[in-house]
């Protein structure tokens, strides 16, 4: 993580060499492609379907961009993403026995970025192309609760299995947006975009499984494996003009 501040802090440096230079600051709205499926590998009939995707994603971040020519900008950023999806329920309550599960799926990301943008107008609607990359901290926890029993010997029977794990990677990032400026010194900015992560990866992870009773027993699974975890943005945000 050093090696990439350090990395970031020396480009930041080089661009404030040029003129102009801008500020930005935006809201993200975010969604998981593919079903991102978390589970043995060890397992005959594995589909990682009880370990799916996160939800929908929230947040935001800061960019700064130096003008290097009238139509092309380079910069750097920093975002924080939060993905969220459940509790969701599979199985049912019968008359007598119930059997069902609840699934809950939740992460966070922090990108930084480098990246380029190319204004293909110079009016005041200014459609454009960029491509970011960069590393981004990536952090999941899925939950599975298992309910069952019968009100005659057990109805209140339930287990909890969490499992928690980083997924740090590399990232490339295509872009497609819009500037719409209001003024000299400020613009709406909206953009489209696809990050493809580099993070899938394979081994052993401690599941913390705790029962009705309270107790908490840590089983290790073997060679469980994560998916990349690709996803698709909207961006609304809003830029300063700090020089011409």
């Amino acid at each position: 993580m050093k090696k990439v501040l350090v990395f970031l802090l020396a480009i930041s440096s080089m661009l404030l060499q040029a003129q102009p230079f801008s500020f930005g600051a935006h809201f993200n709205l975010a969604t998981p492609l593919g079903p991102q499926p978390f589970g043995s590998t060890n397992l005959a009939n594995y589909t990682g379907k009880e370990f799916g995707a996160p939800g929908i994603g929230l947040g935001g971040g800061v960019e700064f961009n130096c003008f290097i020519t009238d139509r092309f900008s380079a910069g750097v950023g920093v975002d924080f993403t939060s993905f969220s999806f459940g509790p969701s329920s599979t199985g049912g309550q019968g008359l007598v026995y119930d059997n069902y599960y609840s699934f809950e799926s939740t992460a966070s990301t922090i990108p930084l970025t480098i990246n380029i943008k190319y204004l293909l107008t110079k009016k005041a609607i200014k459609p454009y192309i960029g491509f970011a990359t960069g590393f981004a901290f990536y952090n999941q926890t899925k939950t599975v609760t298992s309910v069952s029993g019968d009100f005659i010997t057990d109805p209140y029977w339930r287990e909890t299995s969490k499992l928690s794990w980083k997924q740090n990677g590399f990232f490339v990032q295509p872009r497609f947006g819009l500037f719409y400026k209001i003024s000299e010194e400020v613009a709406i900015d909206f953009s489209l975009q696809y990050t493809a992560m580099f993070n899938n990866l394979e081994q052993d992870y401690n599941i913390t499984t705790t029962t009705k009773n309270g107790n908490t027993q840590t089983i290790n699974m073997l060679a469980w494996q994560a998916e990349p975890t690709n996803y698709v943005e909207i961006r609304l945000g809003i830029i300063l003009y700090l020089s011409k």
